[in-house]
């Protein structure tokens, strides 16, 4: 069953014809018929009486209208706010990263975040921890390491390319490292 079988059926309801409310439609009297048929089928009740001069609402008809109505205002109300959620964000968003990152990356363009969103209310958590991102209620983490929770989801931003450099005098003192574990003594 979808919403606008529901429309269809509080818009019959409303002008006690089929026809007239299959025209609204776009429906040929045939497929308006076949539609609410389909919808009685759908719920196991008759919800008009049809005749071919009229159509009237039965009593299962009538409590189904006084659901269905409220249950559509509900559905449109909910839309609408997402509608306007939508062209407008809002709310405080919740970040994580580590200290370096958002002294480097984010905190400079938080202004022009907010020139471009001004609803939004930013929360910035700058730490080293590792955080829970759901437990501890934030929106998104910034880090660099491998995602260990795979429903959440993960964009790359970049890469970040390290070096291990020592001096030719350091070199000289400890030697050059063979392998990974070489390092315990450096």
């Amino acid at each position: 069953m979808r919403l606008d079988d529901l429309r269809f059926f509080t818009r019959v309801a409303a002008l006690n014809n089929l026809s007239a409310a299959g025209r609204e439609f776009g429906l040929s009297p045939s497929a308006a018929s076949s539609r609410l048929t389909t919808l009685e089928r759908a719920v196991g009740a008759q919800l008009f009486a049809r005749t071919t001069r009229r159509t009237t609402l039965t009593e299962s008809g009538r409590l189904f209208l006084d659901r269905t109505t409220t249950a559509l205002s509900e559905m449109d109300m909910a839309l609408g706010y997402l509608e306007a959620v939508s062209e407008a964000p809002s709310g405080v968003l919740r970040i994580s990263c580590n200290m370096f990152f958002g002294r480097k990356h984010v905190l400079p363009h938080l202004g022009e975040f907010r020139e471009l969103y001004p609803d939004i209310r930013i929360a910035i958590d700058c730490t080293d921890r590792i955080v829970d991102i759901v437990a501890e209620g934030y929106d998104m983490a910034i880090r660099g390491a491998p995602l260990p929770d795979s429903s959440l989801v993960a964009r790359r931003l970049g890469s970040n390319k390290r070096a291990l450099c020592a001096s030719p005098d350091y070199i000289a003192r400890k030697g050059v490292p063979k392998s990974p574990s070489d390092l315990i003594n450096h």
